[in-house]
């Protein structure tokens, strides 16, 4: 038997192992095992095509039913990632199940192709509103939110729907377009979800921490169970902002929610309701412009330039140049470089009169 490789099979052979390696590396993760079985998947399915293609495999034609678990899949992954409560294995079968109901219907690829990608399309859109979910909660929770940030993980998303798109639509003019259009089609988007998947795995060994953020599970879900009238908010949020002021918690690094509540003996809801109604912002917009004012005030105070703006920024509780610049920036409409050569040029900037 002889067989010659086209392009195309040469990228499914590399993603091929790099799903495998990619499962190597990241079952050992409990949080990651959606992840693992993301990689699977995608193993299979380039296993599959690449024996079609080939002429190895004559059975039936199994593609088109895999890609029924990749909606499950990525929104599975998207629970892990962000802490939210697992699922029996239960539930796991029920959503995997439609690809195995699938497997009688495969003289009829077209109309499972249509199902795969209906599925997909909810499950990626149900795992966008999991990531809006915790990028609420997560500002609500920790003055750290922008490092706790998914928003690589949206994208990845947003980009998975537009491939799908456009992959559906390639896959249904399958009869209409030469093949020279075709080919070259089919391999950019081989391609395309090869360097995905790389990039997915390289997230994974390289950037951990970002699989670490907070848990949906613990989060404070919204106002107190029996919130005070609004009128209420000014003296308890004055109360709390006396006591962050007046022993300079805000400089906590990776101060949360939780530590403040526990500081002042109070419910962590309550606390999140009386910063949300009396300073009108979320708890990370609240502590960094605390630490930003501190920064301006520092700044004003000082006779000389400071020579290191970032240790500036270090010392009042920021963990990165980036989370400070960012904060800064929000803040003032200008980075702390601007801010302090502005009185030495004399040149008043608007942008930079918001603290």
């Amino acid at each position: 038997m002889s067989f010659s490789l086209l392009p195309v099979n040469l990228i499914q052979i590399v993603s091929l192992a790099w799903c495998l390696l990619g499962i190597a590396i990241v079952w050992p993760q409990r949080r990651l095992r959606a992840m693992g079985l993301l990689l699977g998947l995608q193993a299979l399915l380039h296993l599959f095509n690449l024996s079609e293609e080939l002429a190895l495999w004559r059975g039936p034609l199994v593609t088109p039913a895999l890609m029924l678990g990749f909606g499950p899949a990525l929104y599975f992954f998207t629970r892990q990632v962000v802490g939210a409560s697992t699922m029996p294995p239960r539930q796991w079968a029920l959503h995997g199940a439609p690809v195995l109901l699938a497997l009688p219907f495969t003289a009829w690829p077209q109309w499972v192709l249509v199902a795969a990608s209906l599925s997909q399309l909810l499950y990626t859109l149900s795992a966008l509103s999991l990531l809006r979910r915790y990028h609420q909660q997560s500002r609500e929770q920790r003055s750290d939110a922008d490092e706790q940030a998914l928003y690589w993980l949206r994208n990845v998303l947003c980009f998975w729907i537009v491939m799908e798109v456009q992959d559906h639509v390639r896959l249904h003019l399958q009869g209409q377009l030469p093949l020279g259009i075709l080919l070259p089609w089919y391999t950019l988007n081989s391609a395309l979800y090869a360097f995905m998947t790389g990039y997915l795995v390289l997230k994974a060994v390289h950037q951990p921490s970002l699989f670490a953020g907070i848990s949906l599970v613990q989060a404070p879900a919204g106002n107190p169970d029996h919130p005070p009238d609004t009128a209420d908010a000014a003296p308890i949020f004055d109360a709390i902002d006396t006591h962050l002021r007046s022993h300079g918690c805000f400089r906590q690094p990776r101060l949360s929610l939780r530590d403040v509540a526990e500081q002042l003996g109070l419910q962590e809801k309550l606390v999140s309701w009386a910063i949300n109604a009396g300073a009108g912002q979320s708890f990370c917009d609240y502590i960094n412009g605390l630490r930003v004012q501190a920064v301006c005030e520092h700044l004003h105070a000082a006779r000389e330039p400071v020579s290191s703006l970032l240790q500036l920024g270090l010392a009042q509780g920021f963990n990165s140049k980036t989370s400070f610049n960012t904060a800064f920036k929000k803040v003032t409409g200008c980075t702390p470089s601007q801010y302090q050569r502005r009185p030495a040029t004399g040149v008043r900037n608007p942008d930079c009169e918001r603290h």
